[in-house]
């Protein structure tokens, strides 16, 4: 059974090391090595969660967001490494991280933006952009983006996955804004 790896490479479709991706198909790794380490591979981030900060890509104007099908992996804690898998969709981070959640895939998706109503749990990874309704729990990873409206509880993790928590309508937290975490403290957009 196949799952589903989100991989971001340059505008040119390179990747570190200069690997050339193709656009969609068949990819193998010309330098394996099975061993549990990074490099010598194919790397992503499985069901498109991990670790953001293990690249250098997503910040980049015209990266590719790509979604890749694998078969056997081995998991390096935040990323994954694979011998080959075939390319299924390459776009932007919108369409990509749209292709996961049609997929069913759920959770702290990296580089996200979803919103929920009133009442709701919303969620999303590193570099994402998450939103509820009133009194809703909206939790984000390093780097994201988060708002909520009156009584919600807004979550953000910094980059040592260490939470902080504000409630909306409560020090100076107001509702339907967006915040960030600067410094370990909540600041607005």
């Amino acid at each position: 059974m196949s799952n589903l790896v989100m991989k971001v490479v340059g505008p040119d479709m390179r990747s570190y090391g200069g690997f050339l991706w193709p656009e969609s198909g068949y990819v193998e790794a010309p330098d394996w090595d099975p061993q549990p380490a990074c490099g010598r591979g194919l790397h992503g981030w499985l069901n498109g969660q991990g670790d953001y900060t293990c690249q250098s890509f997503t910040e980049i104007d015209g990266a590719k967001w790509l979604i890749l099908e694998v078969d056997n992996f081995i998991d390096l804690v935040g990323k994954v490494k694979f011998q080959s898998c075939t390319v299924v969709h390459c776009g932007t981070r919108q369409t990509a991280t749209n292709y996961l959640l049609q997929a069913g895939i759920s959770g702290p998706i990296i580089g996200v933006t979803v919103s929920g109503g009133p009442n709701s749990r919303v969620s999303g990874g590193d570099g994402s952009t998450v939103s509820g309704g009133p009194n809703s729990r909206v939790s984000g990873g390093d780097g994201s983006t988060v708002s909520g409206g009156t009584g919600s509880v807004l979550i953000l993790r910094d980059c040592n996955y260490s939470p902080k928590t504000a409630t909306v309508g409560e020090n100076g937290i107001l509702p339907d804004t967006p915040y960030i975490l600067k410094d370990g403290v909540f600041t607005r957009v």
